[in-house]
Order: C-alpha cells, then sequence, then structure tokens
C-alpha cells in the first residue's frame, strides 16, 4: 500500500482550501465543482448534481467483487470565524467548524491513493460528497439516498466518521450501542389578546406564556425520564414583541430534542402538548405546536463495529481505539444511511493541548490537529483493503 504521509502536504492544502471557502446546507456550488473536478483528475467516474450539491464519485475494479460506500459530508456553519490562522475563512458569517473541511481532504486523498492502485481492487467503492448534514431536520443524507438509489441499491457496506475534539489525536471510538442522538425540532406560536403594556389584566399576555413554556419544556426531561438516559429538551429562540410598551398578540418559540431510546419519539411530543395545553389554559390564550421528526438515532451494525475493531488493531500504525464513553446527543444524519445499508460511523480523535487544539464543535475558534488526517486515511484505506482488495 502507498505510504500517506507521502500525501501530507496535499492533505493540508485541501483542508485548507475548504477551510477558507465555507458554504453552508445546499448552497455547496463552490464545494461541489472543486470535488468533481479532483475526483476526475483521479479517473473516477463522477456524478453530480444529487441533492441539489452532491457529488458521488465511482470507482469500479475486477468485476466479481462487494460494493463498499466511504461519505463524506460538504456543509459548514452560519458561524463568524475567531481564529487567527492563515487559512482563516474567507466568507464572513460561514466557518468550518464542524470538521468537514477535514472530512472533505481525507475521502479526496484517500480516492487519489485507490485510484492509483485500481488494479488491485476487485469490486467498487462510492464516494459519497454529502451537503446539508447540518441542516436538521432534513438533512441530505435521505434526499440523496432517494435521489442516488442506483449507487446505493446493493451496497454491501457503508463507513463514514467524524472528527472528535473531546479525544487525543489518533484515537479512534466506535460502539454497537447507539453512540449519536435522534434530533427533532418543534416551532410553537402562541396567540392571545393583546393590550397596552400598563394594562396587562386586559391581555392574554403571549409573553408570559411563552416564558412560562420555556420553562416548564425544558423541564419535561429532567421530571418526566429516569435520571441518566440519555435524553435533552431545549428552547434556543423566543420571537415576538416589538415595542416596550405593548403587550404582543402572537410570540413562538424553537427548539429541539434529543434521544438516544428511538421511544421517546412518541413521549416527548405528547409531553410538550401537555405542557402547552396547560399553560394555554391557564392564560386563556391558544397554541399551535409543530413537531418535526428528524436525524434517527445513530446506532452501528453490530457485525461491522466487530469488524472495523478488528481492522483498526491490526493495521501497522499504532492506533488506540476505544469504546464509545457514552453517546453524544448531538445528531449525525449518517444515520439514514445505517437504516438501509450495514455499516460503521466512528470518531477519530483531533485534540491536541501541546498546538492549543482544544475547542470543542460549533465553536468560532474550532480547529482540528490536521495530523489527525493521516489516521483518518490511513484507516480508511485499511478498511477499503478488507474489503475489495485483491488477496
Amino acid at each position: 500500500m502507498i505510504q500517506v504521509k507521502e500525501f501530507y502536504a496535499e492533505l493540508i492544502d485541501l483542508r485548507r482550501h475548504f477551510h477558507k471557502y465555507p458554504e453552508t446546507a445546499n448552497e455547496e456550488y463552490e464545494t461541489s465543482a472543486y470535488l468533481k473536478n479532483y475526483l476526475a483528475a483521479c479517473g473516477l467516474e463522477v456524478y453530480s448534481g444529487l441533492a441539489e450539491t452532491g457529488v458521488i464519485g465511482v470507482l469500479n475494479g475486477g468485476a466479481g467483487g462487494p460494493t463498499i460506500g466511504l461519505r463524506s459530508d460538504m456543509d459548514a456553519l452560519p458561524i463568524n470565524e475567531e481564529n487567527d490562522v492563515s487559512y482563516k475563512s474567507y466568507n464572513p458569517g460561514i466557518m468550518h467548524a464542524c470538521g468537514h473541511d477535514g472530512h472533505m481532504a481525507v475521502t479526496l486523498i484517500t480516492a487519489k491513493i485507490l485510484s492509483m492502485i485500481r488494479e488491485q481492487i476487485k469490486g467498487t467503492i462510492v464516494f459519497i460528497f454529502q451537503p446539508a448534514e447540518e441542516n436538521l431536520p432534513e438533512g441530505g443524507a435521505k434526499r440523496l439516498l432517494n435521489e442516488g438509489k442506483r449507487f446505493f441499491r446493493g451496497m454491501d457496506a457503508i463507513f463514514g466518521f467524524h472528527f472528535w475534539p473531546f479525544l487525543e489525536t489518533g484515537t479512534i471510538a466506535l460502539s454497537e450501542n447507539p453512540i449519536m442522538a435522534a434530533g427533532d425540532v418543534f416551532e410553537v406560536s402562541f396567540k392571545g389578546q393583546g393590550a397596552h403594556g400598563a394594562n396587562p389584566h386586559q391581555s392574554t399576555d403571549v409573553l408570559m406564556m411563552a416564558c412560562n413554556a420555556v420553562l416548564s419544556l425544558t423541564s419535561i426531561v429532567s421530571r418526566n425520564i429516569e435520571p441518566g438516559t440519555s435524553a435533552t429538551l431545549s428552547v434556543g429562540a423566543i420571537e415576538g414583541g416589538k415595542s416596550p410598551n405593548v403587550l404582543p398578540t402572537d410570540v413562538s418559540i424553537k427548539g429541539t430534542s434529543r434521544y438516544t431510546n428511538p421511544e421517546f419519539g412518541s413521549i416527548l411530543p405528547k409531553k410538550i402538548e401537555n405542557v402547552l395545553a396547560g399553560i394555554s389554559s391557564a392564560y386563556n390564550g391558544s397554541y399551535e405546536l409543530n413537531y418535526k421528526y428528524g436525524y434517527p438515532v445513530l446506532e452501528n451494525d453490530k457485525k461491522m463495529v466487530e469488524l472495523v475493531k478488528k481492522i483498526i488493531l491490526s493495521m501497522p500504525e499504532q492506533t488506540a481505539v476505544m469504546e464509545v464513553p457514552k453517546p453524544s446527543l448531538t445528531s449525525e444524519d449518517f444515520a439514514a444511511y445505517l437504516h438501509e445499508i450495514p455499516g460503521c460511523y466512528f470518531w477519530l480523535g483531533t485534540q491536541s493541548s501541546r498546538q492549543g487544539v482544544i475547542n470543542s464543535l460549533h465553536n468560532p475558534q474550532y480547529d482540528l490537529d490536521e495530523n489527525a488526517m493521516v489516521t483518518a486515511v490511513e484507516t480508511l484505506l485499511s478498511i477499503v483493503q478488507h474489503f475489495v482488495l485483491k488477496k
């Protein structure tokens, strides 16, 4: 196998290119064009325009082997970068604060290396560059699965990873149990009688309804679900009112629920309805709840987890492997692929105290230890080697 370290400089250049030119969900047009050109230059069959900006590269080897997928996400976040680095985002208010720039770089170099040893491949490798992973609740995975059925039909296995700043660089964590939560969103509209701020008794006071709802809704998990259970409910936005002396007629709140037990997908909306009904009755107002299901719980195929563990432990380079200590309540739409195809998703550490790379995901000062990208490429190549390289 070709030495990955020979491609270290190109890995860095690719990651920093994507970091400098981030694009948010469903707007990844320049990113898509770059990916398409790179994959074509590697000699892959390239398909674009799937899920609007998605790109798929297909590397065909000899007939008769399995088909496996390697997935990378593409989109950045609406965050204004605060890092003072040479590769700082050129697009104000947009930043790769979740490592997707590194995911793309790793997957491209993996594709390039494998294209150079095409004659050793027996089977097919599908490189999946998916838009809108951050676009909860719709996401890009479900749309890509639907529009790209021909690529996923009959796929034997699929793999993905996420750079994880909570683990030391190079450490890999995976599990047979759920590792990332389902992610749903909800919006509540409160309506009632408006009034002058001096006469609150003449109003429904929908602002008070909203405030009480925020307090009560965020207590649902702590008071209705057994302590220690991986679930949470948060309200992230309140909209309503324009003047300090006017009690408005309508206010809305927006929030998200997260859980690793799929049963909570039916329990939480009912609990939310109960809370809202009580508050609305107490204030003589009304409400409308719009609850949208987003990404499902991310749970790996058990056989694939055991296989990936063995593959990693057999790698020539020393790589630490650990059980996911506890599931994350962040969500990830790779879960949609796992509902259709057996596969494995893992975390790969990027934290380096020595380099000061310690900030969490979605932080305006997020960065990653770029040395982790070498481990990521080596891991993907080892997985591919097990499935499709001629023995």
